[in-house]
């Protein structure tokens, strides 16, 4: 057994630890979900078997994304995964028109 800290924090802005965020880990071969946990203490905490790994974060207002890691028996490792915020799209009202007797008529 090995163990494994994550930490995921905001690509955007330097050191800043998301504490919202949901971490899923995976076995690589099977794409097996082994277990979710959340960052409410600033990273999440897994105990695994030594083996091939990826990680998911998740939180609101970001973009998940993941990472691949090993655990070896008997090491403590660390890992920091980076998301980004989702990108706001601005919307343009269009306010509907008509033509009438050949003029042009804004509702």
């Amino acid at each position: 057994m090995g163990s494994i800290k994550i930490t995921i924090t905001d690509i955007s802005k330097i050191d800043e630890i998301i504490t919202n965020a949901k971490v899923s880990v995976y076995e690589r071969q099977s794409d097996k979900l082994i277990d979710t946990k959340d960052t409410s203490a600033g990273y999440a905490l897994f105990n695994l078997q030594v083996g091939l790994y990826y990680a998911e974060a998740r939180a609101e207002q970001y973009n998940p994304s993941h990472e691949k890691f090993e655990i070896k028996a008997n090491i403590r490792d660390s890992l920091t995964i980076k998301i980004k915020k989702v990108e706001k799209i601005p919307i343009f009202s269009i306010k509907p028109t008509e033509i009438y007797r050949g003029k042009t008529i804004v509702n």
